[in-house]
């Protein structure tokens, strides 16, 4: 969550930045599909398993993306103040189809792992276990040849729906090796993938790999799967800390949020900081995108137990959850 935040914060605002955030969205939404393959369980029943996953993912979905209407609604009520300042073009009409159809930017994921969910599931009733990492390697191929051809964006998150079963099956393919990750193994996992990965996000930043979608998509899928690696291994090398299990536990809600706190934390930071960010030296604008991260983290915190507890069938759960002292569930 904190990579998806940091990415988050826009080479625009803070343009030294930018080859950071261009690796980070290497692999930081792959991995996200590597872990939640890691708990998928197949055991169940389609149907079981259908409505499951639309009360987990599809309601936060289109709760959530209503937030994404507040613009155009503002636009509408309010010409004069957004006349001349940058934005989204549409009507409330389209942009209401849009968050139907899932057209849009926002919060992707969560259709993309509904359908991937379905998907994999009906492999591993066809298959098996035995032949996900193949199957999981020739989608991702698939998806290379096929993003290149279709380039216009369908609904759902359609384009997105190849790699996304991939990723989500090598998840579930590797899950007991994952779980029971020694520390050893893990420090092994980092050291390994690390440096393959920085030459991986190296290349994929040069003009001539873009020439070649063949090599640009075969540089960006072992990128993923690289990078996956060494966040895995440097994730289980750190101690376990109350506040990052917090974030774990709440991670649709920060993942939902993540867009709209993110600009009101920076609009915040901007109207206070004497010096614009594109002004500032490179260690000067890593520490301020450092701030309003963790300044922006800190606020969906604040939010989390009040969304769990009065909104908690906008954000998947099943029924209200209370929060006792130091943040507990009671």
């Amino acid at each position: 969550m904190f990579l998806v935040f940091f990415g988050h914060l826009n080479a625009t605002w803070f343009p030294a930045l930018a080859p950071t955030i261009g690796a980070i969205f290497l692999f930081h939404m792959p991995a996200f599909f590597v872990l939640s393959g890691i708990f998928f369980r197949p055991g169940s029943s389609f149907p079981h398993l259908l409505r499951h996953r639309a009360w987990q993912l599809l309601i936060p979905y289109y709760a959530f993306s209503a937030l994404l209407l507040g613009q155009t609604l503002g636009k509408s009520l309010l010409p004069a103040f957004y006349a001349g300042r940058p934005g989204r073009e549409g009507t409330l009409g389209q942009d209401i189809v849009a968050i139907i159809l899932n057209t849009t930017d926002g919060l992707w994921f969560l259709w993309s792992l509904f359908t991937a969910s379905l998907l994999l599931w009906c492999i591993v009733r066809v298959c098996g276990e035995r032949f996900l990492v193949p199957i999981a390697l020739v989608l991702l191929v698939a998806d290379a040849a096929v993003r290149h051809v279709l380039t216009r964006p369908l609904p759902f998150t359609l384009n997105q729906v190849l790699s996304s079963t991939a990723y989500l099956a090598l998840g579930f393919a590797c899950r007991k090796a994952l779980l029971a990750l020694t520390r050893r193994r893990a420090a092994c996992l980092a050291l390994v993938c690390t440096p393959v990965f920085l030459c991986l996000a190296w290349l994929s930043a040069r003009p001539w790999i873009a020439t070649r979608w063949t090599s640009a998509w075969a540089v960006s899928i072992l990128a993923s799967l690289f990078g996956t690696g060494m966040l895995l291994g440097i994730s289980r090398l750190l101690p376990t800390l109350r506040a990052v299990t917090f974030v774990g536990r709440a991670t649709l809600i920060y993942y939902s949020l993540n867009d709209i706190v993110l600009k009101v934390v920076k609009l915040a930071v901007f109207k206070l900081s004497p010096v614009a960010s594109a002004a500032l030296p490179a260690v000067g604008q890593f520490a301020e995108g450092l701030v309003v991260v963790l300044l922006a983290m800190a606020l969906v915190g604040l939010l989390v137990p009040l969304l769990k507890r009065y909104l908690w069938w906008a954000v998947g759960l099943p029924g209200p959850q209370r929060f006792g002292r130091g943040g507990r569930r009671d």
